[in-house]
């Protein structure tokens, strides 16, 4: 869904989804096709945040930017990997005292 589609869900609170799930991949897009740091990755951030300021003037014009809650998260972060750099995570999770489950790189599962 992208920000034209947002608006319009958006064009009257009183019809307003309760829920409203909005994945903006503009920056994700930006890093994987320019790279970490690239001149493409900075534009994508620039117009992801527009996008995101775009919405939220729209609800303050509404009156109704106090009354929405927002849950803004990402899939991952972005830069260069060093294979010089190596580790374990399990010294830092077994330090923790909670039970947990890895279950390979980037997944692993407080339970």
């Amino acid at each position: 869904m992208g920000l034209q589609q947002v608006l319009q869900l958006w064009e009257d609170p009183a019809t307003a989804p309760t829920l409203t799930w909005w994945a903006n991949v503009v920056t994700d897009a930006g890093h994987h096709g320019g790279g970490p740091g690239s001149q493409m990755a900075r534009d994508s951030l620039r117009q992801s945040d527009a996008r995101l300021v775009a919405f939220l003037d729209h609800l303050d014009r509404l009156g109704v930017l106090h009354e929405v809650t927002f849950l803004l998260t990402a899939d991952h972060g972005f830069e260069g990997t060093d294979p010089s750099v190596t580790g374990s995570w399990t010294p830092a999770l077994e330090s923790l005292g909670i039970p947990y489950r890895d279950e390979g790189p980037g997944f692993v599962y407080l339970l």
